[in-house]
């Protein structure tokens, strides 16, 4: 499996002229936010990578520079990982921060994506599981803002495997006990009386896929 990806946020900067060289700024304030969204995340199974994306064959890596100022006073220049990857910054007030590339908005651009990793265990405690619609649903939020009513809330988690499989919830009171479907899936729909109990969940193999689902 590869994880599932959805991409979140496309950051479009505007271009500004500058003496002997192009380069655009725009606002880092919205980019920040999210990213303060995901470093809270609690789920090991949730995460975000920042990327650059070069759509000039022309330019490498190299030739890409990214740095941030406050005020125009220069506070930080970004890493540019071999995979493209980005180390961005996360700051507690990115009010008056720029973003700043060197490079013309049609030849490269930056993209921000989640990932809901593989589960790599056969038994894991409910919470340590459910945990993960919690994240995603405060994230969906803190993207939606004003429009936060109009988002599903994510309130189940379907599993994905390759065969016919099993899970388990080992609650104290009773063993529930769920079996794929024709596709191979299970659908559970998050239990606040278990989130609170907190039994473990047994597997009967790894899924190849998880999912929220609403």
């Amino acid at each position: 499996m590869k994880g599932l990806s959805i991409l979140i946020y496309m950051l479009v900067l505007i271009t500004t002229p500058v003496s002997m060289a192009s380069e655009r700024s725009s606002d880092y304030a919205k980019l920040n936010s999210i990213l303060s969204l995901l470093k809270a995340v609690k789920s090991p199974y949730l995460s975000g990578k920042a990327q650059l994306e070069i759509k000039n064959e022309t330019i490498q890596l190299d030739d890409v520079k990214i740095w941030f100022t406050k005020d125009g006073n220069l506070l930080s220049e970004v890493k540019i990982g071999a995979d493209a990857t980005l180390d961005l910054p996360v700051y507690e007030d990115a009010k008056n921060i720029k973003m700043h590339v060197n490079q013309e908005k049609d030849d490269v651009s930056i993209s921000l994506s989640t990932k809901i990793k593989e589960l790599d265990v056969t038994e894991i405690a409910y919470n340590d599981l459910f945990v993960l619609l919690d994240d995603i649903n405060s994230f969906m939020d803190g993207m939606a803002g004003g429009m936060s009513f109009m988002v599903p809330t994510m309130d189940a988690i379907k599993f994905k495997f390759a065969s016919d499989a099993t899970i388990e919830v080992l609650s104290a009171k009773q063993v529930y006990r769920f079996q794929t479907n024709k596709e191979h899936e299970i659908s559970i729909d998050v239990s606040k009386k278990l989130r609170k109990e907190n039994p473990m969940v047994r597997f009967s193999q790894l899924p190849t896929t998880m999912s929220p689902e609403d």
